[in-house]
């Protein structure tokens, strides 16, 4: 990630997102405000949005990419798993399922990312 951002974690509290930990002030303990939601939503979408901007700000603290990065990487490796399996199955006869640990243990990855465990 190129851009800096404000280092988490983050969290939601009804609708600001707070970075890091509380500090003295003047005013008392405060945290960081990140933003806050505004508008028109209902309050537990409003919530759920903030939950999910804090979430998306701690995860690119904790990992050092943005979302769209982390997906282009999640796509990457799961196209290695797959030619993996693929090529380990390929045969002078043929293709036959196999059934060593890594494939068992590749195709388990697969079907979570692919939402079928």
């Amino acid at each position: 990630m190129t851009e800096k951002h404000t280092p988490g974690p983050w969290r939601a509290e009804g609708g600001m997102i707070l970075a890091g930990d509380p500090v003295e002030t003047n005013r008392g303990l405060r945290s960081k405000a990140v933003c806050q939601m505004h508008g028109t939503v209902m309050a537990d979408e409003c919530r759920s949005n903030a939950l999910l901007i804090a979430e998306a700000g701690t995860v690119a603290t904790e990992t050092g990419l943005t979302p769209s990065q982390l997906a282009e990487q999640r796509a990457e490796l799961l196209e290695a798993i797959q030619w993996y399996i693929e090529s380990h199955e390929e045969t002078p006869h043929g293709r036959t399922r196999c059934n060593c640990g890594n494939c068992d243990r590749f195709r388990a990855a697969i079907a979570k990312v692919e939402g079928k465990s």
